[in-house]
């Protein structure tokens, strides 16, 4: 059997994101997540659902069957992912199959909508980490952009000057190289002073925020 497991990158990914769970008694089961917008989605909007999995599963009995409330799916039904238009609050639910029966495969997830006055999300903080963890880090920043196109993140780094600019350079690095890469332009970088050890915030800007007054 092709058993693959799932670990989430990000630890505050969990807090952050707009996140549906599915928890059951039985500690065998897998986790079944669905993120999605961090931010208010309004009429004619398209957003981008996620459905993820954490624990061990075999990959080729996996299917998904997505439905909406208030919206159309464009496109990714039978896949993890889908694309939709927004019309009123929506609200999408997966049913994952080829998971055993005694566990429960079904989740949903009512997205933030409407004329919500936006402010920053706080979306992860690191100090001194391993080179493969920051990797994984700033995959899941990228994906949390692209699933929120119109939003930009800053990124403030306290320390040193010199570890500051360096650890700027391996954020932008990374960012490049990662799998669905946002326009670098969405991604403000920011000294944030001088301290004994290196460390790093990361908030999501939506429109209309003023991102100067994130420390």
């Amino acid at each position: 059997m092709n058993v693959r497991p799932i670990v989430f990158p990000v630890i505050l990914l969990f807090a952050s994101l707009c996140a549906g769970q599915v928890v059951t008694s039985n500690e065998d089961c897998p986790a079944i997540v669905i993120a999605g917008p961090l931010v208010a989605v309004k009429d004619g909007d398209n957003a981008i659902f996620t459905a993820l999995i954490t624990g061990d599963f075999d990959s080729k009995k996996i299917g998904y069957e997505w439905s909406l409330d208030n919206g159309e799916i464009v496109s990714g039904q039978g896949t993890n992912e889908i694309s939709v238009t927004v019309s009123g609050k929506p609200n999408v639910t997966v049913n994952v199959s080829g998971i055993d029966e005694v566990c429960n495969g079904t989740v949903s997830l009512a997205a933030p909508y409407g004329d919500v006055k936006p402010y920053a999300i706080f979306f992860d903080e690191f100090g001194k980490v391993k080179d493969k963890l920051l990797e994984r880090r700033i995959a899941a920043l990228v994906d949390a952009l692209r699933r929120n196109p119109t939003t930009s993140a800053k990124i403030i780094t306290y320390g040193a000057a010199d570890a500051v600019r360096k650890r700027d350079a391996e954020i932008k690095d990374l960012a490049a190289r990662a799998s669905g890469s946002p326009d670098l332009a969405r991604m403000v970088f920011a000294n944030g002073g001088v301290e004994k050890d290196i460390r790093t915030r990361v908030w999501i800007v939506p429109p209309g925020v003023n991102a100067d007054e994130l420390n």
